[in-house]
């Protein structure tokens, strides 16, 4: 079979892994780029999405032709070469969501030389078996050649898809980093304040984006929570017991500016509020009243935890009663409710999931 005659199926695969490769860096693994960047260069480069995305699929189908042209399979079994390529794009994307301050390459000391390897000697007997492969009568889109290519190409892009980081939570907090470090905090809000898996570096990279906007008190429990006030403990140890999981780019923003930002400015609000994920009702009344006029008008999160408190307190420090005293009473019918039926605990969570009522008995209790 004339080379020239596979042309055509070449040209498609070349076009499926290139367009694959860079909307998966672009629109999926962007972020966690960004992070495994920092790390790697130990915060000296930044990585451009789109930059980066369009350099690393050039150098790939780059990597592709040269081993196109050393194994010389360009029949049934061509797509094989982009086997080097696909394991190089699932080795920068399979960085581990607990990454630490530098890049680790555990398992991938063994398993990258030892995949190349055996590529190696399967190529070289591809490339004998290629003589006595049929002819292929038909070039068109009904190809057995072309199908043939197009399946073994998308089982390794289905390699690199499956194998590589797809931690949701790692990927938000990953994108939060990168919205605030673009001075883009509003977005890193939105971002965290999606219905999703809660982590402990998520759940800090959300407060620290809403102290900086001022808005603890009033949006920090209608998103993703890990109960405890330990969550709001930025560490410079990344394996530390209080805080299992904070990158390196998050640690460089957080850290340094600790006790000017969020201890100067912020803190008052970082202080209720990790009174509040403890459930310490007295101890936050208490420097409430200390620090605010409970007559005027508080953050949301605040009433909240005031009629909570004013429910469950014998002697409540503060006597407080609001429009929000009816509400709590039709939230703890819903939950009683909830507690029975399945159908009512979905509707409790709809309409009262972003309230600090809802954190105080469902969540902090998990």
């Amino acid at each position: 079979m004339d080379k020239a005659l596979t042309f055509p199926m070449r040209l498609l695969c070349a076009i499926v892994f290139c367009t694959f490769t860079f909307c998966y860096l672009y629109f999926y693994q962007a972020d966690i780029m960004v992070v495994a960047q920092h790390i790697a260069s130990g915060g000296k480069t930044h990585y451009v999405p789109l930059t980066g995305a369009v350099l690393i699929t050039v150098a790939l189908l780059l990597i592709q032709i040269l081993v196109y042209a050393i194994t010389g399979l360009y029949k049934r079994m061509h797509a094989l070469t982009y086997f080097p390529s696909a394991l190089l794009l699932l080795f920068l994307t399979s960085i581990p969501s607990d990454i630490g301050n530098e890049i680790c390459l555990g398992a991938w000391v063994y398993v990258f030389p030892l995949a190349l390897i055996v590529f190696g000697f399967g190529t070289i007997f591809l490339k004998r078996f290629q003589r006595w492969e049929p002819e292929v009568r038909y070039f068109g889109v009904s190809s057995q050649l072309i199908w043939i290519n197009l399946g073994i190409l998308l089982l390794l892009l289905l390699m690199v898809g499956c194998l590589s980081n797809s931690d949701e939570a790692f990927h938000r907090q990953a994108r939060m980093e990168r919205l605030i470090q673009e001075k883009k905090v509003e977005e890193a809000i939105v971002i965290g304040q999606q219905p999703g898996e809660a982590s402990p570096s998520l759940t800090l990279m959300r407060a620290y984006a809403l102290s900086l906007r001022r808005q603890m008190g009033e949006r920090f429990f209608e998103g993703p929570v890990t109960p405890g006030a330990v969550s709001l403990t930025p560490t410079s140890s990344r394996n530390s017991t209080d805080l299992a999981a904070v990158s390196q780019p998050v640690r460089a923003l957080l850290v340094p500016s600790w006790h000017v930002e969020w201890v100067a400015q912020k803190g008052l609000d970082i202080q209720l509020t990790k009174l509040l994920m403890d459930g310490q009702l007295d101890a936050f009344a208490r420097m409430l009243q200390r620090n605010y006029d409970v007559s005027r008008l508080l953050p949301k999160h605040y009433r909240e935890a005031l009629v909570l408190y004013n429910h469950v307190s014998q002697q409540p420090l503060i006597v407080f009663h609001s429009n929000l005293d009816d509400t709590y009473a039709d939230f703890l019918k819903l939950k009683k409710a909830a507690d029975q039926s399945p159908a009512a605990s979905v509707t409790l969570k709809n309409h009262y999931g972003n309230t600090y009522w809802y954190y105080y008995f469902l969540t902090r209790t998990i």
